[in-house]
């Protein structure tokens, strides 16, 4: 119908694409990355985000990152990663700068996105799909425990980290003319612990030792914190320097958890719990203007209907009212059926939220029809009526034989272990 046709005012989606893209297909030309974002083209994306780094290795060849390096040794995605790297050095394209063209060409906004990732466990210790050179190479930035032993992930309590992940930010926006930038705050914990300047300015402002309190002490919390703020705090200031020499409004999008990941023995802190424990203050984000599109990522998806979802969602929609910030709904799972999705949307909608957001988009595009529901989705107040078309999208045929055996069939049921 033509009423279900993309207009502007259904121009409410985000497409994820968080990394994976680059080496599941390996872009050796500026057609193939032509072809990746047909799949977001007419429809009700307004914008991607385009995962480029794992903390500071990036998925392009970067001035300020490490260029990503994966084990041809070892199998499954690294072997792929390999060939992705090996397509764009051997094609001369450079993949982000051919995302930002290809998403511009179509009317959409991209936002080049950084998981701040660990160093991983061996056999992937060798710097494989991150973190890059500047974490390896100084350990002294790591987040501590308690106890002071190292942990996998660098911490924001230091300037020479904020300020390295400041400058890649620089490039996407400086040097590609990415429209702002994306960090995803729904992995790679921890981001602050127990490092020197955060024990050290605790004792200044509190006059006691942090590490004698529960790790869950709202003092504790808040000051934890106030180091991720700065670091969105830092990030928006270049975000304005750079917007104003190019006359336009550089935006921020942060993907926040909000169920399902809070640490060991967090009690309950309220509806930004989760947030909280994770030294995500999104109260102060919102209310300082830091984060232009708030994306609520939520693990356990609740009941088919979407309204366990929904409850948690309404908390975030009444902290944006009134404010720049607007907020969207990580739409999961990843595969269900274009009903199933609809009806999720629909709950999503009726809590307040401004759009939704699809967590890995390579993937979901290569389901046809669950894929021609997400593009639809945008259309908020046609979804009721969509019901027989998303029906008619999915279809299941029961497997009758395989090999000559008939499956359903008790006794032809494998018991072999």
């Amino acid at each position: 119908m033509a009423r279900h046709q993309p207009r502007s005012d259904t121009r409410r989606l985000i497409a994820n694409y968080d990394g994976g893209q680059h080496h599941q297909w390996a872009y050796a030309s500026r057609q193939e990355m032509v072809d990746e974002f047909q799949a977001v083209a007419d429809s009700d994306f307004r914008a991607v985000l385009w995962g480029v780094a794992r903390s500071f290795a990036t998925l392009y060849p970067s001035h300020v990152g490490t260029e990503i390096s994966w084990s041809p040794q070892l199998p499954g995605f690294s072997q792929a990663g390999c060939e992705a790297v090996e397509n764009y050095r051997k094609y001369h394209i450079d993949p982000l700068k051919l995302a930002v063209a290809c998403a511009h060409e179509i009317g959409l906004e991209v936002f080049p996105q950084v998981r701040m990732s660990g160093e991983k466990y061996p056999p992937y210790h060798l710097n494989i799909g991150g973190p890059g050179g500047f974490q390896t190479n100084h350990p002294e930035f790591r987040c501590l425990t308690p106890e002071g032993d190292a942990t996998r992930h660098l911490s924001q309590a230091f300037p020479e980290v904020r300020t390295r992940y400041v400058a890649l930010f620089r490039e996407w926006v400086q040097d590609y003319g990415a429209d702002g930038v994306c960090i995803i705050f729904c992995r790679s914990w921890p981001y602050v612990l127990y490092e020197a300047p955060v024990i050290e300015s605790f004792q200044a402002h509190h006059g006691m030792d942090m590490r004698t309190l529960d790790f869950f002490d709202e003092r504790v919390l808040a000051h934890r914190a106030s180091f991720v703020r700065q670091l969105l705090r830092e990030t928006r200031q270049m975000l304005d320097e750079v917007g104003a020499k190019q006359g336009k409004q550089l935006q921020t999008s942060y993907v926040v958890a909000a169920k399902g990941y809070t640490p060991t023995g967090c009690p309950d802190l309220g509806p930004f719990t989760t947030a909280k424990s994770r030294a995500m203050d999104v109260e102060t984000w919102v209310a300082e203007g830091l984060v232009d599109h708030l994306v609520v990522h939520i693990e356990r998806v609740g009941d088919p209907g979407g309204h366990e979802g929904a409850e948690i969602l309404k908390h975030y929609v009444d902290l944006a009212k009134h404010t720049k910030t607007q907020v969207y709904a990580d739409l999961y799972p990843r595969r269900q059926s274009a009903d199933s999705m609809r009806i999720r949307a629909m709950a999503c909608y009726e809590a307040g939220v401004d759009g939704l957001s699809f967590w890995d988009c390579q993937g979901r595009a290569m389901r046809l029809s669950g894929w021609a529901m997400h593009r639809m989705l945008g259309h908020r107040d046609d979804l009721a009526e969509m019901k027989p078309f998303a029906e008619d999208l999915f279809r299941m045929v029961p497997m009758m034989q395989l090999g000559g055996f008939m499956v359903q069939n008790e006794f032809c049921v494998p018991t072999d272990g």
